[in-house]
C-alpha cells in the first residue's frame, strides 16, 4: 500500500437550502402513534452509549522474540471482523484496547508465529479480555509469512465464466484487470467450481457436469444426472474433501466431482426463499461456506453429519443488485459479482457486517465465479522495510512508519451520530436534523502507537431540517502531538485555525478540528435524504505517534454547533462541551448540564452502524421499536436496537440509507 496522505478536495453543490416540506408531515401522520421518547423513563446515569472499551491483554509462553496478534469480533450472524493487530514486545505480550458495539462478547484471537497461526477464541463480559497462547492453542497451518515461501510472484485470481461458454482471468488487484482464455468451455454455464490442485474448473449445463483443464484448454463430460438440472445456478467447490456443493433456491446438494453422482440433499433453512434464487456460493480458506443473493450475504453451517443446514444473516440489509458469482482472496476477503445485463461489476464485501462497495465495472458479463488465490508455498516471506512485520502481514510493506490499519467500524462499513439541532429546547427525538456517517482509521507502527488518523464523513439530514449546522470533534490528546490536520471544509469565516488546521481558543490538551462549519449548499442530491460527498480528514501523529490506548475511545467527542452559532454546540450524552461553548445556553433550555433533560433524554446518539433516520417529525420509537427498552434499561437490554430483525423496525417510518 503506498503511503500517500489523502487529501481530498470536495466540491459541493450550492444555494442548495432546505425547506420544510409539508407535503411530507401531513403523509407521515398516519404512520405515527402514542409511543414517544418523551414517555421512556431512564436511569439517570445512563448516557445513551452503545460502544465500550475493551482491553485485549495477550501472552504467550515460551515465548522469546515478537510476534503479529490478531483480534477479530464475531459480528451479526457470528462472523468475524478484524478490530485490531499489533507487535508484541519479546516475551510475546501485547495490550490493545479497542471500542466496540456493546452486543459483542465473543473474539477469535490468531498469533502469527514462525509461518504459523495459532488461534484462541473467547467469550468475555469483562473490560479486561485476558487470552493466553500456549502449546495447546489450536494450530490453523500455515500463514501467509511461512518461511517456507518460495516465490514472492504469487498473484490472487478468480476465473470468471458465463453463459457464451467465455472464461475470465481476473487479477485481485487495484486494477482488477482480466484477460480471456483462448479456448471456452464447451457448453454455456451458469455455475462454476474451480479445483486449484487439480487445475480444474468444474461446470454444469442441463443435466450434465463437465470439467475443463485449464492446462490443456480442452472440456469434456463427466457425467449425466437427471437429478440435477440447469437451474442449480450456484455450485463451490471444497478443497478438502475434494467434493462440489451444488445449490439453488433453499435447496443445497453435495456431488461427487469424478461421476456427478449426489451424496446428499439438503433443505437450507433460514432464509426466504423469493429472495434467494439467484447469486452463488463460495468456502474461505477455513472452511466457512457463505451464500449471497439479492437479500444480501448468508453463513452456511451444517450439523455434526452434514445432514442438514441452516442458513444465517450476515447483511443487515437487502443487496441492491442481482448477484451472480461470490469468490474470495488468500486473507478471505469476499467478492461478488453481478448481471447489469451487457457487463458485470465486482463487488467487495466485508464478511463481518455485510458492508460492501463497488471497486469494478468490468467489459464483459460474468455469470458464475471461481476462487484460484495463492497457495501457501507460492507466498513469500520478506520484511522490505525492515520494521519487523513480515510484508504478508504489514499493510505498508514499503513504509517503515506504519505497519498495521484499525478501521473503526469496519473498512468498509459506517458508524453514524444523529442530532437533534433545537438545543437547549427539547426536540422532536427523530434525530434526523443532522446525521454524520463516519469511518475511521487510526494507522499504527510496528511499535503499536498511532501515526495518523484517516476519517472519512459523510452529513446527511432529511428534508425538513431549518437549521444550519457545522460540525466538530475534540480530541483526546495533546496538541503538540499533532503536526497537521488537513481536510476541513469550511466556508463561513466563523472558524479561524492555526498553521496545524486546529481550531483556535483551545486548551493544548483538548484541540479541536471542525470538519465543516456550513451544511447549507452541501447536499449533492436530491429526495428526501440529502446528503454530502465525503470529506476526507487525515491528521497526521508521525512526530510523536500515539499509544492507541489514549485513542480508543471512537469518535471522540464529536459534537455539531448550531445556526452559524459557534458559541452553542451539542454533544453527545454525558460529554463536555468546549471552550468555545457558552453556558447561558443551558440556563435558557432543558439542559440539566450534561446534554440530556432532567428525563435523561439526549439532543445526540451514536448508533455502531449505518443508521436508517426516522422519517421528519417520526419519534425514534415509532421507528425502532425496541429503543424504548434500550433507554428504559439502561443499556442492559436490546443494545443491537438498530438492527433490521424481526420486530426492531418500522420500515414505514424511516428512510433506508443506501450508503455504501
Amino acid at each position: 500500500m503506498k503511503n500517500i496522505l489523502l487529501i481530498i478536495t470536495v466540491f459541493f453543490l450550492s444555494n442548495c437550502t432546505s425547506i420544510k416540506d409539508d407535503t411530507l408531515l401531513n403523509n407521515q401522520s398516519g404512520n405515527e402513534n402514542n409511543n414517544s421518547l418523551a414517555n421512556t423513563k431512564v436511569p439517570t446515569d445512563f448516557n445513551y452509549a452503545t460502544t465500550k472499551e475493551l482491553s485485549f491483554i495477550i501472552s504467550s509462553t515460551n515465548l522469546y522474540q515478537p510476534v503479529t496478534y490478531k483480534i477479530y469480533a464475531h459480528e451479526f450472524g457470528g462472523d468475524k471482523v478484524v478490530i485490531g493487530s499489533g507487535l508484541s514486545n519479546n516475551d510475546g505480550q501485547l495490550t490493545l484496547i479497542k471500542s466496540i458495539p456493546n452486543y459483542i462478547n465473543t473474539f477469535t484471537i490468531e498469533k502469527y508465529y514462525k509461518g504459523y497461526i495459532f488461534e484462541e477464541k473467547i467469550q468475555s463480559t469483562s473490560d479486561n479480555v485476558y487470552v493466553s497462547f500456549d502449546a495447546f492453542s489450536k494450530n490453523l497451518g500455515i500463514s501467509e509469512s511461512s518461511n517456507a515461501r518460495v516465490s514472492n510472484g504469487c498473484s490472487d485470481q478468480f476465473y470468471g465464466v458465463n453463459t457464451n461458454g467465455e472464461i475470465y482471468i481476473i487479477d485481485v488487484n487495484d486494477t482488477f484487470s482480466s484477460t480471456q482464455l483462448g479456448s471456452n468451455l464447451s457448453h454455456s454455464t451458469f455455475a462454476c467450481g474451480v479445483d486449484k490442485n487439480g487445475g480444474i474448473i468444474y461446470y454444469n449445463n442441463s443435466n450434465k457436469l463437465y470439467k475443463y483443464t485449464i492446462g490443456t484448454g480442452i472440456s469434456s463430460l463427466i457425467g449425466s444426472n437427471s437429478s440435477v438440472g440447469w437451474n442449480y445456478v450456484k455450485m463451490a467447490y471444497h478443497n478438502e474433501s475434494g467434493r462440489l456443493f451444488a445449490g439453488a433456491t433453499n435447496k443445497l446438494r453435495i456431488v461427487n466431482p469424478s461421476d456427478y453422482s449426489i451424496y446428499r440433499t439438503m433443505t437450507v433453512s433460514g432464509f426466504n426463499t423469493s429472495e434467494n434464487a439467484g447469486g452463488d456460493l463460495v468456502f474461505t480458506s477455513t472452511g466457512k461456506l457463505y451464500n449471497v443473493s439479492s437479500s444480501g450475504l448468508y453463513l452456511y453451517t451444517f450439523n455434526a453429519d452434514t445432514t442438514t443446514c441452516t442458513a444465517t444473516r450476515i447483511s443487515a440489509d437487502n443487496f441492491p443488485y442481482t448477484t451472480t458469482g461470490i469468490a474470495v482472496d488468500r486473507f478471505d476477503n469476499i467478492y461478488i459479482t453481478t448481471n447489469e445485463t451487457t457487463y458485470s461489476k465486482i463487488i467487495k464485501m466485508d464478511p463481518g457486517n455485510g458492508a460492501y462497495q463497488e471497486v469494478k465495472d468490468l467489459s464483459f458479463r460474468v455469470h458464475d465465479l471461481g476462487n484460484y488465490y495463492c497457495l501457501d508455498s507460492e507466498l513469500s516471506t520478506v520484511d522490505s522495510d525492515n520494521d519487523g512485520v513480515i510484508d504478508d502481514l504489514d499493510k505498508y510493506p514499503n513504509d517503515a512508519n506504519k505497519a498495521y490499519n484499525n478501521y473503526s467500524p469496519s473498512e468498509l462499513g459506517y458508524s453514524s451520530l444523529a442530532f437533534e439541532d433545537l438545543y437547549p429546547s427539547v426536540g422532536d427525538y427523530d434525530f434526523n436534523d443532522i446525521i454524520i456517517n463516519y469511518r475511521m482509521n487510526l494507522i499504527a507502527n510496528a511499535d503499536n502507537k498511532i501515526v495518523s488518523i484517516e476519517a472519512e464523513y459523510i452529513f446527511k439530514y432529511v428534508q425538513g431540517t431549518e437549521l444550519t449546522s457545522g460540525f466538530g470533534v475534540q480530541l483526546p490528546i495533546h496538541s503538540d502531538s499533532i503536526t497537521s490536520v488537513t481536510g476541513s471544509f469550511l466556508t463561513t469565516g466563523l472558524i479561524n485555525v492555526d498553521s496545524k488546521g486546529l481550531e483556535t481558543g483551545h486548551s493544548t490538551g483538548a484541540p479541536v478540528y471542525i470538519v465543516f462549519d456550513n451544511s447549507y449548499g452541501m447536499s449533492i442530491n436530491s429526495g428526501t435524504l440529502l446528503k454530502s460527498a465525503p470529506i476526507n480528514i487525515t491528521i497526521d501523529l508521525s512526530a510523536h505517534p500515539i499509544p492507541q490506548a489514549d485513542l480508543s475511545d471512537i469518535p471522540f467527542n464529536p459534537f455539531i454547533f448550531i445556526n452559524k452559532d459557534r458559541t452553542l454546540e451539542v454533544h453527545l450524552a454525558g460529554k463536555s462541551p468546549t471552550a468555545k461553548f457558552d453556558t447561558n445556553h443551558r440556563n435558557s433550555g432543558e439542559d440539566v448540564g450534561t446534554f440530556k433533560t432532567s428525563d435523561g433524554h439526549p439532543w445526540a446518539i451514536h448508533i455502531p452502524h449505518l443508521f436508517h433516520p426516522s422519517l421528519d417529525g417520526v419519534d425514534i420509537t415509532n421507528s425502532y421499536h425496541q429503543f424504548s427498552n434500550f433507554a428504559s434499561s439502561g443499556g442492559s437490554s436490546d443494545s443491537d436496537w438498530f438492527n433490521d430483525d424481526t420486530g426492531h423496525r418500522n420500515n414505514d417510518n424511516i428512510i433506508i440509507d443506501t450508503t455504501n
